[in-house]
């Protein structure tokens, strides 16, 4: 489907800009997204209170039944009723495989009748478009697509509309194709299903199993089903004991050669199961759980009809596929009534009360027993009547119920959820204890059933080996009436040489006397003389041949009395094995009603069981919301508790880093002050170092002048230099210790501050490593908080899963409705019929039909001319378009041979809605149709309304309004083209494909 959607594209438009193309395109294709997504199915809600009472009178009772009981199995609230409009694409649909044109969608709407819904069921139930569509499905239905091999389409097709035009009960069509010979002639078509599958008895037996009876047993051909318990070896042999004597023989009408179906008189033979090699079984056909049919016991040569008509295949005196058909026909054959209700209610909602239809068993129960058990019954009251039935399923509330509306990216709970989830609680309360017991139930039903084939067993041993005694004196009987048929032949071919001899004789003695006559008459005659002595010569070459010839019939005669008496004790032999092989069969029969009595119960208590388990299942999806909405709710504290951890972490870094900050200004503010103390300290080292230099330099002048005052006589005017000298040092001196004790002072308070700039750092260093820590929290804190939110993306996307399953179960208990994908001639129709391509080629060919013969005014007043001419018309039309509707066949349809209903998307199917020029040229715009219509619309509303209705017969959204208005409004002189282009991308959507 991703690859269908992603690949639509639109071609070219002279003078537009591709982007504009795009625009409408991406719209179409986003809006499929949602279709599927049930974003934008719109269930509509209708107020139908008043429609719905008036309407009670025209709603058959086995219709209201109906819908109380899918009421008694609901779980929850169930969804509403359909929009009119889109009900009516499905009704359509369904039932003449064809949409609704837009004058008929508004007809219907502005049609105030309360009982329109019923009137409008009867009018399609009455075209000719039901038995075109009812056709086609009982064609998919029963050859699966084959290839006709045998039977051409065309005769195949006919014969099989003539039936539903004609409502011919639809158990005795099934039981038509189980007798056809293929004779030539009118009912010849009806024997494609077995001449198309080659007459050959599995296959049929197969096919017959699935389609007829809707049971796959072919794994059942060679061993009991592995998985299955239901479906045993013995029911696959059952069922082909009707048909295994079947084979296809030729046969030559004028100049042209067909295919027949023969049919032996007999066909059973013994088996075995691939698992339990060397234990024999032999069975006679039979149905499943029911009793085996009597068999009338036969003599070899005496089994066989005359032939009717020379050429063709000789019929059996007892045909044991006329046995089943005639139990089809009868009407009672449960089996056979349930999958073919089970069916037709599949054909309208897309999915059966048993499902897959071809699965049913114990362990497979129906949605409801009372349900399936009350169509069928229905189905049978109606006499198998195709459009009756139909029309009680398509008038029931349930067919017209609507989706349950989802937003799957909301976490809030759907409001019908909650009802839902109330009955399934409340359900679950007991259900657990009624499995268990009806568990313990089913081991004793099986322990019986067990027994019970233990008990037959040593009588079957014992048929066995009768069957196979008769079965050897049919042998020898039939080789003694051989050994007979052979001495008969010798003898007649000795009584026809000697009647020869004798006529022979006669005749030539007869020409003699009368030639000899004639010579008495007329007197000598040379040649006449010699004529009669030929003859006599003839007559003494004859005579002497005829007692040898005398002699060897009499032999022959003689020798007849030995294979005659062989014959005779041959079929005495044949009858004492036939007589005590039915005794022994008698009481294998009678021994083995506690056998089906046993395998009935235990498959009523196993499809109990199975029902209570599935609803088990059931009850547990739907409770699994519970489980989400809990871990959702978990997911929100803890991501909330992690959100707010994560926050406070914040706070204390940002606390810690204002803190760090603080500090480093401090330190900063330490380090200015250190190195103004530093300069300070520098100073007063310098001013001592100073004064120190001069403290040395008064020292070594005061030593210097001491030395020249002892040099001299008079160093009086010294000594007086020499004590202002020292009165300087002594100054200097003291001037120096004060310098040292500011230096001092100095020195100590750059070491204060220095220790504060350290303490300062130590407090940095610690508060530094808190803001790692606080980091490193927070990275786990962001760390688990980005797990809390991958969590809760995962639990928004397990929501979406957890709705869709359960909307899965309230679509399987039919409580709402599923998207059901169209079949491939419901596509193709569908295309053929919104571009009102289907309608042109109908009115041309009533045209037509007028022109060849004009109808009278009598005759347009009687409606069954005027239906005729339009169902010929309608013909005509379909006959024409099929090549059409065989391309999507080929592009939608499954393998031959296989089942048809599932949904499938391939490139193929995109590439031909993408680039195929068919559908394109049917958008095209003509009288009445939806492009023409969205061109001449006033506005863009309008445009879009037809639109959506014409192909969807839903109203369009505002965004899809916006879209059209902006996709036409960009180049109006080009709108018809746009309007094409618009028609043909929402034909190749995929909503196109699907129904709500």
């Amino acid at each position: 489907m991703e690859a269908k959607r992603s690949s639509v594209r639109m071609p070219d438009v002279p003078g537009l800009k591709s982007g504009l193309t795009r625009v409408f395109v991406s719209f179409a294709v986003a809006g499929v997204l949602v279709f599927l997504s049930s974003e934008a199915v719109r269930i509509q809600a209708q107020d139908a209170a008043e429609s719905e009472a008036a309407l009670d009178s025209e709603v058959p009772a086995v219709a209201i039944r109906i819908d109380s009981l899918i009421t008694l199995e609901s779980l929850g609230q169930p969804a509403l009723p359909l929009d009119d409009a889109t009900l009516l694409r499905r009704v359509y649909l369904q039932l003449i495989g064809l949409p609704p044109s837009l004058d008929e969608i508004d007809n219907y709407l502005n049609d105030p009748s309360p009982d329109r819904y019923a009137k409008l069921i009867d009018d399609l139930l009455d075209r000719a478009e039901f038995s075109e569509h009812w056709a086609d499905r009982l064609d998919v239905l029963l050859m699966e697509r084959r290839a006709n091999t045998n039977i051409p389409q065309d005769q195949w097709i006919q014969w099989l509309r003539d039936q539903v035009t004609a409502s011919r009960p639809l158990n005795e069509l099934f039981a038509d194709l189980i007798v056809a010979d293929g004779a030539p002639g009118a009912e010849r078509p009806k024997a494609r299903f077995l001449l198309d599958r080659g007459a050959d008895p599995h296959l049929i037996t197969r096919d017959i199993g699935r389609i007829f009876f809707g049971r796959d047993l072919q794994c059942a051909q060679c061993h009991d089903h592995p998985s299955i318990d239901s479906y045993l070896q013995t029911d696959y042999h059952g069922l082909l004991g009707f048909v295994a004597s079947l084979q296809s023989t030729e046969v030559t009408e004028g100049e042209t050669k067909l295919q027949m179906i023969a049919e032996k008189s007999s066909g059973d033979a013994p088996f075995e199961s691939v698992f339990r090699r060397g234990t024999m079984h032999r069975v006679l056909p039979h149905l499943f759980d029911a009793e085996e049919l009597a068999q009338p016991w036969s003599i070899p040569g005496e089994d066989y009809q005359p032939v009717s008509t020379p050429g063709h295949p000789v019929l059996p005196i007892h045909s044991r596929r006329q046995q089943l058909a005639d139990a089809i026909r009868k009407g009672d054959l449960e089996p056979f009534n349930r999958n073919l209700a089970n069916r037709l209610w599949t054909s309208l909602f897309g999915r059966g009360l048993v499902e897959p239809v071809d699965l049913q068993h114990a362990a497979n129960p129906p949605l409801s027993e009372p349900m399936l058990e009350l169509i069928t019954n229905r189905l049978v009251q109606e006499e198998f009547d195709l459009r009756r039935t139909l029309r009680q399923i398509a008038l029931t509330d349930t067919f017209r119920r609507g989706s349950l509306n989802v937003e799957y990216d909301s976490a809030d709970e759907p409001q019908w959820l909650r009802s839902t989830i109330s009955a399934a609680s409340e359900r679950m309360l007991t259900l657990p204890s009624e499995i268990e017991s009806v568990r313990s139930q089913s081991v004793a039903a099986e322990s019986s059933f067990v027994a019970a084939l233990e008990s037959v067993a040593p009588m079957q041993a014992e048929r066995l080996t009768l069957f196979g005694n008769v079965d050897t004196a049919r042998t020898a009987h039939a080789q003694a009436v051989d050994a007979l048929n052979k001495v008969t032949a010798e003898k007649v071919a000795a009584e026809q040489a000697l009647q020869v001899a004798k006529d022979k004789q006669a005749k030539l003695q007869a020409a003699a006397d009368s030639t000899a006559l004639a010579l008495q008459s007329v007197g000598e005659d040379a040649e006449l003389s010699a004529a009669v002595e030929l003859l006599k010569s003839r007559v003494a070459v004859v005579l002497p041949t005829i007692a040898p010839l005398e002699q060897t019939l009499n032999d022959k005669i003689a020798a007849l009395q030995a294979p005659i008496d062989a014959v005779t004790a041959a079929r005495a032999t044949l009858l004492a094995a036939q007589g005590v092989a039915e005794e022994a069969n008698g009481r294998y029969q009678a021994a083995t009603v506690a056998v089906r009595d046993a395998r009935i119960a235990m498959d009523k208590v196993n499809g109990h069981l199975a029902k209570l388990e599935s609803v088990n299942g059931q009850l547990k999806t739907i409770l699994a919301w519970t489980d989400w909405s809990n871990q959702w709710q978990l997911a929100q504290s803890e991501h909330e508790q992690a959100a707010q951890s994560l926050n406070a972490l914040k706070v204390q870094e940002e606390e810690r880093t204002g803190a760090v900050t603080a500090t480093l200004e401090q330190i900063s503010k330490l380090g200015a002050s250190v190195e103004s103390a530093l300069a300070e300290e520098t100073s007063a080292r310098q001013q001592m170092a100073t004064l120190d230099t001069q403290l040395s330099q008064l020292t070594n002048a005061k030593e210097s002048l001491q030395t020249v005052a002892s040099l001299v006589k008079s160093p009086q005017h010294l000594e007086s230099s020499v004590n202002e000298i020292q009165t300087t040092f002594v100054s200097i001196q003291q001037g120096r210790s004060d310098a040292e004790r500011a230096f001092n002072d100095k020195a100590a308070m750059h070491v204060a501050r220095q220790q504060e700039v350290k303490e300062q750092q130590s407090v940095l260093v610690k508060l530094q490593q808190q803001l790692i820590d606080l980091q490193q929290q927070q990275d786990l804190a962001m760390s688990k908080l980005a797990e809390q939110e991958s969590k809760i993306a995962g639990l928004q996307e397990q929501r979406k899963a957890v709705l869709q399953s359960i909307q899965q179960v309230v679509g399987q208990r039919f409580q709402a409705a599923r998207l059901t994908p169209l079949s491939p001639e419901q596509i193709g129709w569908s295309a053929l019929g919104v571009t009102n391509v289907y309608r042109n080629y109908v009115d041309k060919h009533l045209a037509e039909l007028e022109k060849e013969s004009p109808a009278t005014e009598a005759q347009l007043q009687d409606p069954a001319f005027v239906n005729l001419r339009r169902s010929t018309a309608v013909r005509r039309a379909r006959a024409e378009l099929q090549g059409n509707i065989n391309v999507f066949i080929s592009l939608y349809g499954a393998g031959a041979g296989q089942p048809q209903n599932d949904f499938f998307a391939t490139a193929d199917q995109a590439l031909y809605t993408s680039n195929g020029g068919a559908i394109f040229a049917w958008a095209a715009p003509s009288t009445g149709n939806v492009t023409q219509r969205i061109i001449e619309a006033p506005n863009a509303t309008d445009a879009a309304n037809i639109l959506y209705r014409g192909l969807f017969c839903r109203e369009p959204s505002a965004s899809e309004i916006a879209a059209v208005e902006q996709f036409l409004g960009q180049v109006p002189d080009s709108r018809p083209r746009l309007a094409q282009e618009m028609v043909w991308s929402l034909m190749a959507s995929a909503e196109f494909r699907f129904l709500q």
